[in-house]
């Protein structure tokens, strides 16, 4: 039967990496080790084991520690949440998540403006159709005036030209010696 969970003690030994070793190994890189404390003992869950391995192989090839946490975030699952009570998983310390809560916080608020100020926007693109079909009614009923006064001076024109016509014609008759005007 394959164990589950093995001591600091016990990986060194199956792994011949030193205990000193596993205990840096697991305190530099907690986001990839399930690991739980029985008593005053480190347990480290078996699917662990392969990657210290590999942690040691890099460290062997002189591979920084920066490096090696690149290459692990690529390839290895993060541990986040504990299966029971009894579990210690370790997790993102709060320090590395802080900052993202902070910026996700004013990226709501961003969010959040934006929002109120897109509901602005339309409520005044809103206001200004209205305005703008106020003042093409108000446009036509302008055109529609300005076509029945051209109609109106249309008229009156052609009447004063008609009352001229008549004037200049009455006149030219009383000029008209008196025998021409009776011949007529």
């Amino acid at each position: 039967m394959v164990k589950e969970w093995y001591s600091i003690q016990e990986a060194a030994d199956t792994l011949g990496i030193s205990h000193t070793s596993i205990s840096r190994y697991l305190h530099t890189y907690p986001d990839f080790f399930k690991v739980k404390s029985v008593g005053r003992k480190k347990m480290v869950f078996s699917e662990g084991l392969p990657l210290l391995r590999q942690i040691k192989e890099l460290y062997a090839r002189g591979i920084q520690t920066n490096e090696i946490l690149e290459q692990l975030q690529g390839s290895i699952p993060v541990y986040h949440d504990a299966s029971n009570d009894d579990d210690v998983v370790n997790t993102v310390p709060l320090a590395k998540i802080e900052p993202f809560l902070k910026n996700l916080e004013t990226i709501i608020h961003q969010q959040r403006n934006l929002s109120e100020q897109n509901t602005l926007l339309v409520e005044q693109v809103i206001k200004s159709d209205q305005r703008a079909e106020v003042i093409h009614e108000q446009l036509l009923q302008s055109d529609k005036r300005n076509q029945e006064l051209q109609v109106q001076l249309q008229d009156l024109t052609d009447k004063m030209n008609k009352l001229i016509e008549i004037q200049e014609a009455a006149a030219t008759t009383e000029r008209q010696p008196w025998y021409k005007r009776i011949l007529k």
